[in-house]
């Protein structure tokens, strides 16, 4: 972790740059600002709730879109639509024809079944059922063989189904890893498509106004909006460097949480430490001091290991662990997380101490090292990651979340996963590295 440090501005350039502010919000870029400014000026219920980041909530809102049971007041319209796009994409359902026929009031909508973001089913008297499974990105990456998981849940469940589709519905353009057999819808055109619904009915159904806020607030922050993009594009043209000033000068969180990281850092390792008394290789101590800070980085130098040989280096005339507690973060994301880290140092003393983790190490979970990737022994990372967790992040449940909350679950959670996992650690250098 570290300090954004802002470049001052000296007092001959002030007068000047307050003047290309000035022209900014109050002269000639004032009408295009105040329009930016109108994208976000607005109430909605679902940045109210903190909706806007929360992958799940989305897919619980086109659930409910989706199924015709609940009082939207769309009926099976909207779920219509969507299969329509489905058939588009691939060719194992039913053509748009026959699915205008089809009726669909005994359709199912099912969520996290298998842990599949949404499942349709839709049960036909002929018995040619139609299930579409549904995995929905919004800000999210692709878990590790994640879709392949899923083809197979599908297969094993629906082998006899004719009519199934898997369809991959992200944000953007990505292409699911698994291509050949998951096809993929683009949101902005499920969106576009509800949106022709909802306002084209003779009859406006109960849900339309609470749809067209999600969609309006979709285009303020989840999809690209031509308008806006142009808006901004023209401020960037005529008012940039008075945008960059006011971006050099933005308060910045990710800054906040660094300064009082810093300033607890001490007191973390103080506290880890009276956690870690007697529970190190053969009832010893297990005692941690902050070092060193540098590109986001926070370490920790595990003493009792500094003054061993096979498990320290020296920096700076000083001895110090090399495997070392850390902690980073991601400044845009507001991300935190914390991992063993193997740092660089001799080529044999490191390839030592990795045999030694990787050949004991059996995954995660309790009582265990995860070691992550495993590498050939002559290709070990420069910096190599063991037992990383997240300890810290953007809230879920609503847009802001204030710095002492964050430093709160950054010492909480760092203290609680190296109170169970430097034991193990200790135990396993020192009683088996030593002796070899």
């Amino acid at each position: 972790m570290s300090d954004q440090s802002h470049s001052p501005v000296s007092s001959d350039s002030l007068p000047e740059n307050l003047a290309k502010i000035e022209d900014l919000i109050l002269g000639s870029g004032a009408d295009d600002f105040e329009r930016i400014k109108s994208y976000s000026d607005v109430f909605c219920p679902f940045e109210a709730i903190g909706m806007v980041h929360q992958e799940i909530r989305h897919s619980n809102f086109l659930a409910y879109c989706l199924n015709p049971h609940k009082p939207h007041g769309f009926g099976d319209e909207l779920l219509r639509e969507f299969l329509y796009l489905v058939a588009d994409e691939v060719e194992t359902l039913p053509s748009k024809l026959e699915l205008s026929l089809m009726s669909l009031h005994n359709a199912e909508i099912r969520r996290e079944w298998n842990h599949i973001d949404l499942l349709i089913r839709v049960p036909n008297e002929d018995g040619q059922e139609i299930v579409v499974a549904i995995e929905q990105k919004i800000h999210a990456a692709e878990g590790l063989n994640q879709l392949k998981r899923y083809t197979e849940v599908v297969k094993d469940h629906f082998e006899k189904t004719k009519h199934t589709a898997l369809i991959f519905l992200p944000k953007d353009a990505t292409a699911p890893s698994e291509s050949e057999t998951w096809g993929q819808l683009s949101l902005q055109d499920v969106v576009r498509r509800f949106e022709i619904v909802a306002n084209t009915r003779l009859i406006t159904a109960k849900g339309t106004p609470l749809l067209n806020q999600y969609i309006a607030m979709l285009r303020r922050h989840i999809m690209p909006d031509n308008t806006l993009t142009e808006i901004a594009q023209k401020l960037w043209n005529e008012h940039g460097e008075a945008l960059n000033l006011l971006m050099e000068h933005r308060p910045d969180q990710h800054s906040e949480i660094v300064a009082a990281f810093k300033a607890a850092r001490t007191e973390m390792a103080e506290t880890l430490n009276a956690k870690l008394k007697g529970k190190g290789f053969e009832g010893t101590d297990i005692t941690l001091e902050p070092v060193f800070d540098n590109n986001w980085v926070g370490h920790f130098s595990v003493t009792s290991w500094a003054a061993i040989p096979e498990l320290s280096k020296k920096v700076e005339d000083k001895n110090v662990s090399i495997l070392m507690p850390e902690i980073a973060g991601d400044r845009n994301a507001l991300r935190y997380w914390s991992s063993m880290v193997l740092h660089p140092g001799d080529a044999e003393q490191r390839k030592a101490i990795y045999k030694t983790i990787s050949e004991t190490a059996a995954g995660k979970g309790t009582g265990k090292i995860s070691i992550g990737r495993r590498n050939p022994i002559d290709k070990i990372p420069q910096y190599k990651h063991f037992s990383r967790i997240e300890i810290a992040a953007a809230p879920k449940e609503s847009d802001f979340k204030e710095t002492d909350e964050f430093l709160h679950d950054i010492k909480s959670n760092f203290v609680k996963h190296w109170e169970k996992a430097l034991p193990l650690y200790d135990k396993l250098l020192r009683s088996k590295l030593l002796v070899q």
